[in-house]
């Protein structure tokens, strides 16, 4: 009988990396405010209810990552990737976002207007 792993938040740069590497991509609650992600490939990351408050993600890939509920407060997302992405819920009050990349298929929180952040609409 195999025995489950337990979950193990994690709140280190450097471990989500390795372990994104290694194939996971279920990082619920993660704790990362102030991270330094810039260009980081994070594509289909569940990242929901993360605090990644402060951070810095400009031009990483978040093509498909979840983010519901995600605290994205004073984050850098400039040139980020985020077609396909869920940010349903998410807090966005500070976040830079001029010129990060979004589609159709990006679901953003209620009465978030992209257009008006310098987001750039990319059509398939």
């Amino acid at each position: 009988m195999s025995r489950l792993q337990p979950y193990r938040a994690v709140n280190d740069v450097s471990e989500l990396l390795e372990r994104y590497q290694a194939g996971e991509r279920d990082f619920l609650k993660a704790d990362l405010g102030g991270a330094m992600l810039q260009a980081a490939d994070l594509r289909d990351v569940n990242l929901m209810v993360a605090n990644l408050a402060d951070a810095n993600l400009a031009d990483a890939n978040l093509r498909g990552a979840d983010l519901f509920e995600a605290n994205l407060r004073g984050t850098n997302l400039g040139g980020t990737d985020l077609c396909g992405a869920d940010l349903r819920g998410t807090n966005l009050g500070k976040a830079y976002l001029f010129g990060a990349k979004y589609d159709r298929e990006t679901c953003f929180p209620r009465r978030f207007d992209p257009s008006t952040k310098g987001m750039q609409l990319l059509s398939v």
